[in-house]
């Protein structure tokens, strides 16, 4: 459901309108932030970012030494190509033609 869907809006709008005129809303409301007040964090919370912190540390200390000390050795490489008969750069002009809409094929 969509937050502008009719049927909600006119729930929403009827809860508002008790809740303008509830006879003890003051209480209601004291009652309310009551029981949302700010509450200490889980000690479980605490453990498992601690839990998150010293593996990232071990990580850390483990892979340090090792980009530092890490050199690149660059070999020099030769590229060579393949060299084309003529009869296959033939083949080659061909396949290229054969998508074309021209109807005259000269060789």
């Amino acid at each position: 459901m969509t937050p502008h869907d009719p049927f909600i809006s006119k729930i929403v709008q009827t809860l508002e309108k008790q809740a303008r005129h509830h006879p003890e809303k003051d209480q209601v409301l004291n009652h309310v932030m009551h029981a949302i007040q700010q509450r200490p964090a889980a000690k479980r919370h605490v453990w498992a970012m601690g839990g998150f912190a010293l593996a990232a540390a071990i990580t850390g200390i483990s892979l340090v030494p090792n980009l530092l000390s890490h050199q690149p050795n660059v070999e020099p490489q030769a590229m060579s190509t393949a060299k084309l008969s003529p009869q296959m750069i033939e083949d080659l002009e061909m396949l290229s033609l054969l998508g074309t809409e021209t109807k005259k094929y000269g060789s």
